[in-house]
């Protein structure tokens, strides 16, 4: 899985082979990158498309203990841009899931890890515990930043 941490740079990727998180002070402004991604000057992290909205709610209800069942049925993540025609979207992720990555503590970050991996498994999907735990510590770190900038958490699915 290719990644890229907040700050970091990597190869260029064709567009359809990557989704990045990154932050944005409003929806407007995570908006605007709906087309082609967050520039290669935002904080972001890249990696391979993944079944990116179940996992956050996955990871939300592993930090808060709320059932999937009900965080799927809650509206989060919500969709910030989405142009209608199958293309690109950017959606923003919960206050609750972004306030648990900027707190996680490396115990944390290895538990919601384990238990993502398990769900992943559980619908004969492959991910690996390395890939896991690292997607999740830099995005903690990509929380962290956000919030000290009082920016929001976002996704761009191409």
């Amino acid at each position: 899985m290719v990644m890229t941490a907040p700050g970091g740079s990597a190869q260029p990727a064709p567009v359809e082979d990557f989704l990045a998180f990154f932050a944005a002070s409003d929806d407007q402004k995570a908006a605007a990158v709906v087309d082609f991604g967050p520039a290669d000057t935002l904080d972001q992290i890249r990696c391979e498309i993944f079944d990116v909205i179940y996992a956050m709610v996955d990871w939300e209800s592993a930090f808060t203990g709320r059932d999937v069942r009900e965080l799927l049925h809650s509206g989060e993540p919500r969709v910030v841009a989405d142009p209608c025609n199958g293309g690109p979207v950017v959606f923003v992720a919960s206050t609750a899931l972004h306030h648990g990555l900027a707190i996680a503590n490396q115990a944390e970050i290895a538990d919601v890890a384990d238990h993502w991996v398990q769900t992943f498994a559980a619908r004969d999907d492959i991910l690996d515990m390395t890939t896991a735990t690292q997607i999740l510590h830099n995005l903690t770190r990509l929380a962290r930043i956000a919030a000290a900038h009082n920016d929001r958490l976002y996704c761009w699915l191409p």
